[in-house]
């Protein structure tokens, strides 16, 4: 088994070209599964495989996919990611999350140390099919490090290892949970009026949204506008407001558009106030994510 990949096997993309399909935990589990006892009541030994990988400059993982969920993170230089006609890059601090199934590349520009972490679909309590870039906690890290492939299998691997494992496994699914639910999602309200809002604001990214004109709109109080609000989509209009432009931009910024052209549009007073609302979102500045478009 290749441990900086995973057990590799080949399928036919529909169109008429190979794509290599890495499954890193089924190739554990099975070895795992094949040291216990057969009576053992565990399913799926592994749910959650960690591997710290040492790459060189230029190094490239062409297109593949895995069955398993990826996250790529613990990066400490510039890897990019393409996932279609997309091009992501894992920022410090920072994963990039690519949904199990989702054909992409990997390409190191300037690391000297990357981690994949695979888990385990059925067990992972989220279902996007979106390719995000997602804050990580220390502690989140440090139970995702905790859970590193092992370089070998013993013999003589006992149950109550693995339900140690398992413990930590199901606490990284919960800490995870709620990063990824707050990443990229957008909620929407979920009463008449300030859905009608929202949807005014969807079409009108730059426009004069204040709190005192989104009441206004709304035909309601900025009191109320603000608590229901948080009642129905979980942030504050302000944060809400702000994530909308963010979405936006990465569409604009994608299609070509500039900088400053985006913030501009956007309504921000100036590309600095901009880009520190756009790295607050997603992690990594609009600048640098324009220069890989490019």
């Amino acid at each position: 088994m290749d441990v900086g990949l995973g057990q590799a096997s080949a399928r036919d993309d529909g169109k008429g070209s190979a794509v290599t399909e890495y499954s890193p935990t089924t190739a554990l589990g099975a070895m795992v599964a094949r040291a216990m006892a057969a009576e053992s009541d565990i399913r799926d030994p592994i749910l959650i495989a960690s591997n710290w990988i040492v790459p060189v400059p230029g190094q490239e993982w062409s297109a593949h996919r895995h069955p398993e969920h990826e996250l790529l993170w613990g990066v400490d230089g510039t890897v990019t990611v393409d996932v279609g006609d997309h091009r992501f890059v894992v920022p410090p601090r920072h994963g990039l999350w690519v949904p199990c199934g989702l054909e992409h590349r990997v390409v190191n520009l300037s690391a000297t140390r990357l981690t994949c972490t695979w888990l385990s679909p059925e067990y992972t309590p989220w279902s996007g099919r979106e390719t995000l870039t997602l804050p990580l906690s220390t502690l989140l890290q440090e139970v995702l490090e905790h859970l590193r492939l092992p370089d070998q299998i013993p013999e003589d691997v006992h149950e109550v290892v693995l339900a140690t494992r398992r413990r930590a496994e199901l606490f990284a699914f919960d800490l995870l949970d709620g990063e990824l639910d707050a990443a990229w999602s957008l909620p929407l309200p979920t009463t008449p009026a300030l859905r009608e809002l929202a949807e005014a604001m969807q079409e009108e990214p730059g426009g004069e949204w204040s709190v005192v004109n989104a009441a206004r709109f709304a035909q309601t109080t900025e009191r109320t506008l603000r608590r229901r609000f948080v009642a129905e989509t979980g942030m504050g209009f302000a944060q809400w407001r702000r994530r909308l432009r963010v979405h936006t931009a990465i569409g604009q910024l994608r299609a070509g558009a500039t900088v400053a052209g985006v913030a501009r549009g956007l309504g921000y007073r100036s590309v600095s106030a901009f880009t520190q609302s756009y790295r607050e979102v997603t992690g990594h500045t609009p600048s640098d994510h324009a220069r890989l478009l490019s």
